[in-house]
């Protein structure tokens, strides 16, 4: 093999492990009354546990951001990322400018309801930080830039951490639609909204890990787990949309790995969500 050739397989390889080992980032936000305009466009910066921050990161949203959920954003990150911890937080920053050849334009504003961060690690997709809000930032020309806190590390001994396996049926989840999932303790307080999003295919089981409001030592801290589905319109033409779950298993992820059934529900369908009925509630057992 020549010198050349030899060169130039190895930056191929070289370039190709370098991508293969970096993290990835998942971003999900959904809109509220304010759309984001088609041309302008919202960005991400991570900043790193080490002091060390990202390139900033441009949101693949080029036709504006409608109101409700957008689709998922997945960016490979600048390096390998093996614990969400080493994640301190993230900068979001909007950029609302009126665009060239647009002499009516003004700054565009932008309400954000939630967004949701992960990252993905050894194939699992684990929550970096999950905030929502009425709406949770209302992006101006005066204000254009938003910082979320990574979620901190639990109290030894605790957790804080949930994975919810969901089972779909026949009936699909489209991926403008969202699914919600809130935790009743047994103290009597419930945790904010965990936004799921949408896009959960026919006869699949999709797996979403998350960060619960509170660190509980065992499951005995959990009373009930209530699942909604928000399956509006987002389209002129759709009509709400329908959703067969058919089995929902959600655990408490312990401190050694170990995990433990808050509930274990299966049926044909466990339940089918309608514009009718739109949430239900299971009890720990």
């Amino acid at each position: 093999m020549s010198t050349i050739k030899s060169v130039l397989l190895f930056a191929f390889v070289l370039s190709f492990g370098s991508s293969f080992a970096n993290s990835f980032l998942g971003v999900y936000l959904v809109t509220g009354n304010d759309g984001l305009r088609s041309g302008n466009h919202a960005y991400v910066t991570v900043n790193y546990a080490d002091g060390t921050s990202s390139p900033e990161y441009r949101l693949p949203h080029a036709y504006g951001l409608s109101t409700g959920p957008s689709l998922p954003s997945k960016i490979a990150l600048n390096k390998t990322v093996v614990s969400a911890n080493e994640i301190k937080s993230v900068l979001l920053r909007h950029d609302g400018a009126p665009r060239q050849g647009e002499p009516f334009d003004t700054y565009d504003n932008w309400d954000l309801q939630s967004i949701r961060i992960t990252v993905f690690i050894g194939g699992e997709e684990v929550e970096v930080c999950n905030k929502l809000g009425n709406p949770l930032v209302r992006f101006t020309g005066n204000l254009r830039t938003y910082v979320l806190s990574a979620s901190p590390p639990p109290p030894a001994n605790t957790t804080n951490k949930v994975k919810v396996y969901f089972t779909t049926g026949g009936d699909n989840l489209r991926s403008n639609s969202r699914v919600i999932m809130i935790v009743n303790y047994t103290d009597g307080t419930t945790s904010p909204e965990i936004d799921f999003g949408g896009g959960f295919g026919q006869n699949m089981v999709i797996t979403r890990t998350a960060t619960i409001s509170k660190s509980v030592e065992n499951v005995s801290a959990i009373k009930s787990i209530t699942i909604g589905q928000d399956g509006a319109p987002r389209q002129w033409f759709e009509s709400y949309d329908n959703w067969d779950l058919q089995a929902l298993r959600v655990v408490l992820i312990m401190p050694n790995g170990i995990e433990k059934n808050i509930i274990n529900e299966s049926g044909n369908p466990l339940i089918r969500f309608t514009g009718s009925v739109r949430h239900q509630t299971w009890l720990r057992r």
